[in-house]
């Protein structure tokens, strides 16, 4: 929340956001993303579940080019 308050206080546009899960078991976690999704008024593009060692998962080479 205060991420999206940031770039939108800053005067930029934000384009939607992703949830992600930092923790296996959570209990509550679907209610917190759908709270987040009710307060934050911009669309929720994706949720990335937790994984062990994402970094052998999810490349992101191609976000860091220039």
């Amino acid at each position: 929340m205060l991420t999206a308050k940031a770039i939108q206080d800053s005067g930029l546009i934000l384009a939607g956001w992703v949830a992600n899960h930092c923790h296996t078991n959570s209990d509550n976690a679907d209610e917190m993303i759908e709270t987040l999704k009710q307060r934050i008024n911009t669309p929720c593009l994706a949720t990335v579940n937790y994984m062990e060692q994402i970094e052998k998962t999810l490349d992101i080479a191609k976000l860091t080019e220039p």
